[in-house]
């Protein structure tokens, strides 16, 4: 294991050969009635939520086309939809890599996420009218039924899942896009990254994500967003200690 300097664990991981894999299956199915850059997507994207892509790899445009059989334009299309997600990011010199984000970065992100995530909470509120209490109660039972099986992956999906369904009741199509702009990196990066390397009580988290279910639920606008702001707040100051471990 190697560092990127900015205390964030690096992994030497065989990208390249999981990625010619999944293109291969990819390949397999391009007759598939969805549309051919959007299935090369969800490869890659499968690829980089499960942490088999790692920080900084490469992802050559070139290669995707020449290995699928597709035009150089799809295979950039595809990229441009993961860069759309903040799941990869494409510099002038070295084109698309997996998202690397620095501690600095994350912090920035957080700095965001935290007065933007809890006006969501307060606007789903005053939504709560045009939508199901199920389907937040819903949204928790499988975060926290993913926390029990101790499955990192699973968890991950299960808490982007959560935030996301948030972010749909607030029914701010604005809102809802700027936070999957500024979170989805961290939840690829940060939190896979850290949660492979530094385990986590993770049922102490699905509970935390009840605390502010249950505000939600209560039908109190400013009290939702205010506990919705500490719950990510405490988030935040975990994720921190994590990054920066105290010398020993």
């Amino acid at each position: 294991m190697t560092s990127s300097g900015s205390g964030i664990p690096q992994e030497a991981g065989n990208g390249a050969d999981l990625l010619d894999n999944t293109l291969n299956m990819v390949a397999s199915n391009l007759r598939d009635a969805m549309p051919i850059p959007v299935q090369v997507a969800g490869g890659l994207r499968n690829l980089i939520l499960s942490g088999q892509l790692r920080p900084g790899e490469r992802i050559v445009e070139l290669k995707i086309a020449r290995q699928l059989g597709i035009g150089q334009p799809t295979a950039r299309e595809a990229l441009l939809i993961l860069e759309t997600e903040g799941l990869v990011q494409r510099s002038p010199n070295r084109g698309c890599s997996v998202t690397s984000l620095t501690l600095k970065q994350i912090d920035q992100i957080y700095c965001v996420r935290v007065e933007l995530e809890p006006l969501a909470a307060e606007l789903a509120v005053g939504n709560a009218k045009n939508w199901d209490r199920k389907v937040l109660e819903q949204a928790q039972a499988g975060l926290r039924k993913a926390a029990t099986s101790g499955n990192i992956e699973l968890w991950h999906r299960r808490d982007l899942e959560f935030h996301r369904t948030l972010w749909r009741l607030a029914d701010n199509p604005f809102l809802e896009k700027a936070l999957s702009q500024i979170s989805i990196p961290f939840f690829a990066f940060a939190e896979l990254v850290f949660m492979q390397t530094h385990p986590r009580d993770l049922v102490q988290q699905a509970e935390q994500h009840q605390v502010f279910v249950s505000a939600i639920l209560s039908g109190n606008r400013k009290e939702a967003r205010r506990v919705t702001r500490k719950v990510l707040t405490g988030f935040w100051e975990v994720w921190r200690k994590l990054a920066n471990p105290p010398p020993r």
